[in-house]
């Protein structure tokens, strides 16, 4: 496979696997609060919300790492 290739595979699963968890899963499981809102709002919102369980879940895993450091210093 060639190198471009590869890269563009990549590219676009990354690429989809970021829209489905900051769009598509937050429109999911908050669906009751979105209903009724406008598109553009809808994405918005899908949008703040998954970007904001993203970066929580980063705090959380290095929040783990670095209570699992100090235990085993």
């Amino acid at each position: 496979m060639l190198m471009s290739t590869l890269v563009i595979l990549r590219f676009t699963g990354i690429f989809t696997a970021y829209t489905g968890i900051t769009v598509l899963l937050p429109e999911i499981m908050f669906r009751r609060i979105l209903k009724g809102r406008r598109l553009s709002e809808q994405f918005l919102m899908s949008y703040t919300f998954g970007n904001f369980y993203i970066i929580m879940m980063q705090m959380l895993l290095i929040e783990n790492y670095l209570h699992i450091n100090r235990l085993l210093l």
